[in-house]
C-alpha cells in the first residue's frame, strides 16, 4: 500500500507463535466447530497464533520503533500460556469472532501487551479501549453473527501449556485467497526488569 505522501505502508501485527502440537489441537477444535456452526470462515492452521496487538497499516520506517517496544516487552519472557476453552467476541450468543482461550499462568502477558501498546501509539495506532484478552482466533462469521452453543463450548475442556520464548512481529499481505502472514522478526528475551520473577 502507498499512502497519499507516496510512503510505503504494510499491515503489521504482533503475536505469539504456537507449537505444532498445539496448532494441531486448535485446528481440530476449529474443524469441529465449523461442522456444528454454519457460515463461519476458519483461520488457516498456518495462520494460528496468540493475538497480542494488531497494528494495521504502518509506515515501514516505523518498524524500528515497533521492534524497540517489542524488545522492551520481551524482557518479561518467558511466558507460560494455558491454551484451552472456546469463546467468542462479542459473545457466544452473537459471535463475530470465535476463539480458543490463552490464559497467562504467571501473569506477565499484560506487561508484554502494555509495552507493545506504547510502540503502537508511536506508529499512530489508537489506544485500545477494551481490556486485553489473550486468545487464538480460529474463525469469523461470514456475514451476520452466529450462535456458539454452550453444549459446543463445553466439549473443549482440554488444556495444553504453551511455553513462549519470543514475540513475533508479523506482516500481513491480503491476497484474493486470504491473508498471508510472514515473519518480520522474532524477538526473544535479553534481560528482565528488576523485580520481575
Amino acid at each position: 500500500m502507498i499512502d497519499a505522501a507516496g510512503e510505503s505502508k504494510a499491515r503489521f501485527f504482533t503475536g505469539l507463535w504456537i507449537t505444532p502440537e498445539i496448532r494441531e489441537y486448535i485446528a481440530g477444535v476449529a474443524r469441529e466447530i465449523s461442522e456444528a456452526v454454519d457460515d463461519i470462515r476458519l483461520v488457516p492452521p498456518e495462520n494460528l497464533h496468540v493475538t497480542l496487538k494488531f497494528i494495521g497499516h504502518c509506515d515501514s520506517s516505523m518498524v524500528p520503533e515497533l521492534l524497540d517496544s517489542i524488545r522492551s516487552a520481551a524482557a518479561y519472557l518467558p511466558l507460560r500460556i494455558r491454551i484451552g476453552g472456546v469463546g467468542a467476541f462479542p459473545s457466544v450468543g452473537s459471535a463475530r469472532v470465535i476463539w480458543v482461550g490463552a490464559a497467562d499462568i504467571e501473569g506477565r502477558i499484560d506487561k508484554v501487551y502494555e509495552n507493545i501498546e506504547k510502540g503502537a501509539l508511536k506508529c499512530g495506532v489508537p489506544e485500545e479501549k477494551r481490556r486485553y484478552r489473550p486468545h487464538v482466533t480460529i474463525g469469523r462469521a461470514r456475514k451476520k453473527p452466529v450462535i456458539v452453543t454452550r453444549d459446543l463450548t463445553d466439549k473443549f475442556e482440554r488444556e495444553l501449556v504453551l511455553e513462549v520464548d519470543d514475540i513475533v512481529l508479523f506482516k500481513s499481505d491480503l491476497k484474493p485467497t486470504g491473508a498471508v502472514y510472514s515473519i518480520v522478526e522474532r524477538v526473544g528475551r535479553t534481560d528482565r526488569p528488576e523485580g520481575k520473577g
